[in-house]
């Protein structure tokens, strides 16, 4: 992953949370942290190790625990890491500029001189060759140069929290019955301009809001609205048990499937990953119905033409022995 977390999922994971109506300001110190730039650079493969050892759990997921601890102002330890990283990394980006800028510049006076000393055309083509030839250490300088400044601002914004309290409390849980989501919808709406939402949290949130509020549209009746709307709802709240389910054929709807897999695609994509490896010692009927539930759709065309051909072949061969 570009980041060191999964911000997706993240996301999702907290969007369950408020759609059981509860609410934390643990939501600004996830979405931050999932989203730090995965820096590949070996000047700071010790650092990297640091921040995702603090602030990840074993299973990759952003540890929460500690996040309470780091916005009620409870870790000056973990906070004076984050500082030593950051001025670091600040040295290193400046020195990485100015380096960079002294290379290129010998480089292109390299190239100069390379060129007003051909002969020929021949010469001329190998001088340019040779000068396109990736160079090993302004490659490394370039990529600092480019990557730094924004790893260098998402332990900024981390920072900034710090010590900035922690807020939770709960509300109404989002219901699951049709009449009783139309006349909540508004009000649930309200309520989400009132929090301090990461964007990442609010686009995913619009979505099932869009999605949900489709479905009940009484001037578009969809067949079984009642039970897609209860399975997709429960499966929103509940994300991380939709591959059970699945399992267990509670998806009766292929919409609920592509529903979910469109709103919650970071779930989803863990589970499909999951699919696939158990595809294999499932029955036809049963890998149908995970496909479903997962939005992929088989395309059969070339197997239909091959059979096509056999049938179309058996016919003839019928015919001409009668």
């Amino acid at each position: 992953m570009d980041t060191i977390g999964n911000q997706k999922k993240e996301s999702e994971k907290y969007v369950a949370k408020l759609l059981k109506g509860k609410f934390s300001t643990i939501v600004s110190f996830n979405d931050i942290v999932s989203s730090i730039p995965n820096l590949e650079l070996e000047l700071l493969e010790e650092e990297m190790e640091q921040i995702k050892d603090t602030f990840l759990s074993k299973n990759g997921e952003v540890n929460e625990k500690v996040g309470k601890k780091f916005l009620l102002g409870e870790a000056s330890e973990i906070y004076d890491l984050l500082s030593n990283i950051i001025v670091k990394s600040k040295s290193l980006l400046e020195s990485s500029m100015v380096l960079h800028e002294q290379n290129h510049i010998r480089r292109l006076l390299k190239l100069e001189n390379d060129i007003n000393n051909t002969r020929d055309m021949a010469e001329f083509s190998l001088v340019v060759d040779a000068a396109s030839l990736d160079d090993m250490d302004q490659y490394v300088l370039k990529e600092m140069v480019e990557k730094l400044p924004s790893f260098i601002q998402s332990l900024l914004n981390l920072g900034s929290i710090y010590n900035t309290g922690y807020i939770s409390y709960e509300s109404t849980p989002f219901p699951s019955k049709v009449p009783e989501v139309k006349t909540f919808l508004p009000e649930f709406c309200r309520t989400l301009f009132d929090l301090p939402l990461p964007f990442s949290v609010g686009v995913i949130i619009g979505s099932i809001v869009d999605t949900i509020a489709t479905l009940v549209q009484p001037e578009k009746p969809v067949p079984y609205v009642v039970d897609i709307v209860e399975e997709l709802i429960d499966c929103f709240k509940n994300p991380e048990n939709y591959y059970s389910k699945v399992k267990q054929g509670e998806i009766t709807q292929a919409t609920v499937g592509q529903m979910f897999c469109y709103c919650m695609p970071g779930y989803a994509l863990d589970f499909a990953l999951m699919l696939f490896d158990d595809l294999e010692s499932m029955t036809y009927s049963e890998q149908i119905n995970y496909k479903k539930s997962f939005g992929i759709i088989d395309d059969n065309t070339d197997l239909l033409q091959l059979c096509s051909t056999y049938i179309k072949l058996g016919y003839m061969i019928q015919g001409s022995n009668t």
